[in-house]
């Protein structure tokens, strides 16, 4: 049987109310908000107190870290040194002064990574390894400077920092970074010297290379 409006009406209105039913508690839908609110500012909350307490880890673990090294008994590196003069003919000394490893090298040839340009003579050099800010200088001691990038005369097509004698490394940066970091400074020495004994003429640094003597076997003097 089809519901008539009137049945439909006394269905909605007609049910027996509850003694509170009549009641409305005021500011009822500012509580929900403020419910809402409270609930998005405690996940809030919690998320940064997990922030909070992981760098906070972080901190102790790290200042642990620095404690532990602190606390070591200093190295003699003049082992290290020997083992350097030793281990590549390519330098010639090596020597340990005030944090930083200071390396001579002989007369050295540098390849083009790209295979395009003939090998060059690169004069020698005294790499100055800052072993504490990790970072190197390559000093140039031979008798001739080069015009390299930005017309600054210096010692190898990726010294491009006539003042500070620092090197574009490219992708021999983030390992030597790594290596000195590690105290790997064997491996350290290996990535400079190979870095001094390349240049790419795939960038405008290394094409200046052609500005440099061009090595032939018969330059006995040069290593």
């Amino acid at each position: 049987m089809t519901e008539t409006m009137q049945e439909k009406i006394t269905a909605i209105f007609g049910v027996r109310a509850r003694k509170d039913d009549g009641l409305w508690r005021v500011g009822s839908g500012i509580i929900v908000e403020a419910r809402q609110t409270a609930s998005r500012a405690k996940e809030e909350y919690d998320h940064h107190l997990r922030e909070t307490l992981a760098h906070h880890r972080k901190l102790v673990e790290q200042a642990n870290v620095i404690k532990r090294f602190e606390n070591a008994p200093p190295l003699d590196m003049t082992p290290l040194c020997k083992t350097i003069v030793d281990t590549f003919a390519t330098v010639e000394r090596a020597l340990f002064r005030k944090g930083h490893l200071l390396i001579l090298t002989t007369h050295l040839v540098a390849k083009d990574t790209e295979g395009s340009f003939d090998d060059i003579i690169i004069e020698p050099h005294v790499l100055d390894i800052n072993l504490e800010e990790c970072y190197s200088r390559f000093i140039p001691v031979g008798e001739n400077l080069y015009e390299g990038y930005d017309q600054s005369m210096v010692g190898h097509p990726h010294v491009i920092h006539q003042g500070s004698l620092e090197a574009c490394l490219g992708s021999f940066g983030g390992v030597f970074l790594e290596q000195l970091r590690n105290d790997q400074f064997i491996d350290a020495v290996e990535t400079v010297l190979t870095f001094l004994q390349s240049f790419s003429s795939d960038d405008p640094a290394g094409r200046t290379a052609r500005r440099w003597p061009t090595f032939t076997p018969e330059l006995q003097e040069v290593a």
